[in-house]
Order: structure tokens, then sequence, then C-alpha cells
């Protein structure tokens, strides 16, 4: 049985809209290593206003109602059509970056259920589309399909990491009167193993904005991809956060922050993670550092190692051969994979960071940077 209640909240915190989307699911094995069956039952959410310091904005929820969720393949997953929307109208005068993340809503979690009664966050995966109208017919996928534990942290609670935001997508609010639609589909993957049956997932959308003169942003040109000694000159796509800015030899308008960097070629997805920051006291030259040799102790959390070295939960599984979930904190060290810092420019404007080299290393389907 799966039950999903679509609602609202909202967090006090500076600068920050709140927009939840509460996701209830449990399921039952009918028939072992067959297949699973599901029944679901839905509670749309409404509309109300939330003021953040200076910014505000009007968010409307509407769910989906008497529908079914299965483990599926991402072509099925991102075909279905069955989805929850979450519509922001901006009324505030000020150009605004907002970010789209996702994390367990334990404020929402009955007594009756403990923390080790919900599903991992590994086997959910998400795809998200967006239009400026409020159909869904009009979106256009922004993301693609992503398990929650690839996408980098936004933030993490070291008392309690079921607390943790993981951020989906991002997008600017540019005038006053801008309204976007988000339609996000889930799933579960297919390898959702049957151990978990009976588990729970509580899941909050949360929308965070702050004002975009806040952030430097950034144009990378003359970006050069490199598979073994040759430069490519066609072929590929460049993908920032699953999409969120995608080109080939230039990315732009992109704002400070840590984010997932993809290279799609040859129908194969080779990705790094970066840490994009300005200027500052500690980085005081422009270029790019490579974050190499790390290790996490024992018992250290997946998400704190994560968020520390601007990688993701899921990458640290991937380097080490965990074989439990990102709930588990691994009992010996852990080894940490290549991230990287691009510092640039602190400037009101929009600056530019040309020459980057992206190596393919198709030993790990990774990415080398350098400049």
């Amino acid at each position: 049985m799966i039950l999903f209640i679509i609602g609202e909240g909202m967090k006090k915190d500076t600068n920050v809209i709140i927009v939840v989307i509460l996701v209830v699911i449990s399921f039952a094995c009918l028939s072992v290593g067959t297949s699973y069956a599901y029944l679901s039952t839905i509670s749309v959410g409404g509309t109300q206003n939330i003021t953040t310091g200076n910014l505000s904005a009007n968010l409307t929820i509407n769910g989906m109602e008497n529908v079914e969720i299965s483990p599926m393949s991402d072509e099925e997953g991102v075909n279905q059509t069955t989805y929850a929307k979450v519509a922001i109208d901006k009324n505030n005068q000020y150009t605004v970056f907002y970010s789209l993340s996702l994390a367990y809503s334990m404020s929402s979690l009955p007594n009756t259920i403990t923390k080790d009664g919900l599903l991992p966050l590994d086997f959910i995966k998400v795809a998200v589309f967006a239009s400026d109208t409020d159909s869904i017919a009009s979106a256009v996928q922004i993301s693609d399909p992503v398990k929650i534990t690839e996408l980098p942290m936004q933030s993490v609670d070291t008392t309690d990491h079921y607390n943790d935001e993981y951020m989906l997508t991002f997008n600017t609010f540019k005038v006053q009167t801008d309204k976007k639609y988000y339609f996000i589909k889930a799933w579960l993957v297919p390898e959702t193993p049957e151990t978990l049956d009976e588990k729970y997932i509580y899941l909050d959308a949360n929308v965070n904005q702050e004002p975009l003169i806040s952030k430097s942003l950034y144009n990378f040109t003359n970006i050069s991809v490199i598979d073994g000694s040759t430069t490519l000159s066609s072929g590929y796509t460049i993908k920032l956060q699953r999409g969120a800015i995608s080109g080939t030899t230039s990315l732009s308008n992109v704002p400070t922050g840590t984010y997932l960097l993809e290279v799609v070629y040859n129908g194969n997805t080779y990705s790094t993670t970066v840490k994009i920051k300005e200027i500052d006291d500690v980085n005081t030259t422009e270029g790019v550092s490579t974050l190499s040799g790390k290790t996490c102790g024992a018992n250290e959390p997946l998400q704190n190692c994560a968020y520390t070295y601007y990688t993701t939960v899921d990458k640290l599984i991937r380097k080490n051969d965990i074989t439990t979930y990102s709930n588990v904190n691994p009992t010996v060290s852990y080894n940490v994979p290549n991230s990287y810092v691009i510092v640039g420019k602190d400037s009101l404007g929009v600056s530019e960071i040309s020459g980057l080299k992206l190596t393919l290393n198709s030993s790990d389907y990774s990415i080398t940077l350098s400049k």
C-alpha cells in the first residue's frame, strides 16, 4: 500500500520559501522475486502566502488523486502521467535566485513510525519538469532522472541527518510578476530490495530563495571536452545539475553553489561535483583546485562527508563499495572521490571564466577538471 499526502508548510528561516510535498510510502511484496502491488490515496493542498525577510511569494500545491507508484525504469518514470505540481507566484520587486531541494519530512512523521521505519532515499528517483504555464503539456524536462542521494547536499543537520536537504534544481525570478510551475514525478528504482517491505517515506520539497545580488554569476566559455588524447568537437552535451543549465563549449549565467557536472557522450554519462565560489579571504585567486586524497573516519555520516567535500552520498557509496544504505554510517574509514573548486571574481555583474578542460575517464565514468 502507498499513501500519498500532498500538503503545505512553512519554515521561518530568513530568505527561505518552503513548499512541502508530503509523501508517505509503504509497500508489501505479494510474490517473492516477482512484483510489487500498490494502492494510493491523495490529499491535495491549497494556497498560502509566505514572506521571508523582504522576499515573498504565493505558493500553490496541487497533487495527484487515486494514483499508483511502483518500481519502474527511468523511461517509465518519466513518461508516467502522475505527478505533483508546485506553483510559485512571485510578488516582490527583487531579482531572486531560488533552488528546489528534497528532504525527509520528519515533522510529519506519526508517533507510530520510527526513523528505522523510513525507506532510505537511495531508492527514490525523481524527474522535474518546468513551465511558465499551468499545464504539464507545455512543461520542459529540466532534470534527468536522478536518485535523491545522487544530488549534492543543500544543507546538513549534524544533530539529525534525517533533516538534511538535497538540492534538485535552481532558477531565477527576474520580474515582479514571474510565475513558475514545477511538475515532479517520482518512482522507486527497479532494484528496490524486498527486505525494505513496509517502509515509509515522508518527503518535503523545499524552495529556498535569496536575492540574486548576493550571488556572483559566471559565464564559462571555451570549454574543452577531452576523451583520451582527443579533444571532442561534437557529439556531447555538458550538463550542470542534471540539465538545469546545459551546453557544449559554454555554460551561461551559472551562480555560485555546489553542483553536479556531467558530460553525456557516446551513450555514457561522466560526472563529477564542483563548488563554484567567488574570491574571498580564503580563496584569494581565481582558478581551479582539486580536492583529492581525502578520507572520512569510521562512523562519520555519509551526509557530513558529502557536504564537507562537495560530493554526493551516492558517489561515496560507489567509491567505497558500501553495501548498506545512506541511513547507515560506515563502520570503517572511507575514501572521498575527487571534487573540484572553481573560484571566480566577486562581481555584481556576470564574470567570464574561460578555458576549462573536462577530461573523461572511462574506467569509472568520472571527469577530471583542469584549466
